[in-house]
């Protein structure tokens, strides 16, 4: 199966396709998937400046206590990600190539782009918005 990667590198944006590997025949449950989750952010509480080799950000222990709280809300199970900005990305994808990514930056805000069948949308949002963040969580919903 060919998916659309995307991915940013300073300023700019990378946009191109990659095979993606075959699914680990051995089943896995959600709760095992949202554990492995939550232990990978926090495993970021130990990630110090430089964490990249170059001049990446730690990750504000703020900034882990709302992707936890995110990832608490919903049910789908991201893949998670630390940037080099000092911020946790979530990514989810399923099998008909639909993507979503979002960024929980340090100043509180949220970042998202959606590549779904039936819409492309990429914004900035206030979490504390219900509507803003209602709206994303819908969007979360579809990868449940």
């Amino acid at each position: 199966m060919t998916v659309a990667l995307r991915k940013r590198t300073g300023a700019s944006e990378i946009r191109g396709t990659a095979r993606r590997p075959k699914q680990n025949s051995i089943p896995s449950t959600g709760s095992s998937l949202k554990n492995e989750a939550r232990r990978r952010l926090e495993s970021f509480r130990h990630l110090v400046t430089g964490w990249d080799g170059y001049h990446a950000k730690a990750i504000d222990s703020e900034v882990i206590k709302r992707a936890a709280t995110l990832l608490d809300c919903i049910q789908a199970v991201p893949e998670v990600f630390p940037t080099p900005d000092g911020n946790i990305q979530f990514q989810f994808e399923d099998e008909d190539a639909n993507y979503l990514e979002i960024e929980l930056r340090s100043d509180g805000m949220a970042e998202f782009y959606a590549d779904l069948t039936d819409m492309e949308e990429e914004r900035v949002i206030d979490l504390q918005d219900v509507g803003e963040r209602s709206h994303l969580l819908r969007l979360v919903s579809r990868f449940a």
